[in-house]
């Protein structure tokens, strides 16, 4: 019998991206920005906790800020969406994908308590 491995374990910890009531305001549900250059496997764990429906995007960007050599925090202008999904209430979500991006970030929309756990993997 033979072992087949794609991806080796080499990425950081889960990373809590999100834990909290989701804003009716959409600017403020953008989740912190994952430097995610060396890494091309991305896991995504999402938990609907509320009783209303939430949308839930991945997004990603190749675009450093010069001025301040980090990633852009402009995300209408420098971020593009990688993935969307509907989370109905009460339920959950997992989701991975092979992609390349320098950063990553989360976004969400809805209202009520959501858990995002991300990793990402060599």
């Amino acid at each position: 019998m033979s072992r087949v491995e794609i991806t080796e374990n080499r990425g950081p910890e889960v990373i809590d991206s999100w834990s909290k009531d989701v804003d009716a305001d959409a600017s403020k549900n953008y989740g912190p920005i994952v430097n995610v250059r060396l890494y091309t496997l991305h896991s995504y764990q999402v938990m609907n906790d509320s009783e209303n429906e939430a949308t839930f995007r991945i997004i990603g960007s190749n675009y450093t800020d010069e001025t301040s050599g980090t990633a852009s925090t402009d995300f209408s202008e420098n971020w593009t969406t990688i993935s969307t999904h509907y989370i109905p209430a009460n339920s959950s979500l997992a989701y991975s994908d092979i992609w390349n991006f320098k950063y990553a970030s989360i976004h969400l929309e809805g209202l009520g308590p959501v858990r995002v756990y991300e990793k990402h993997n060599a």
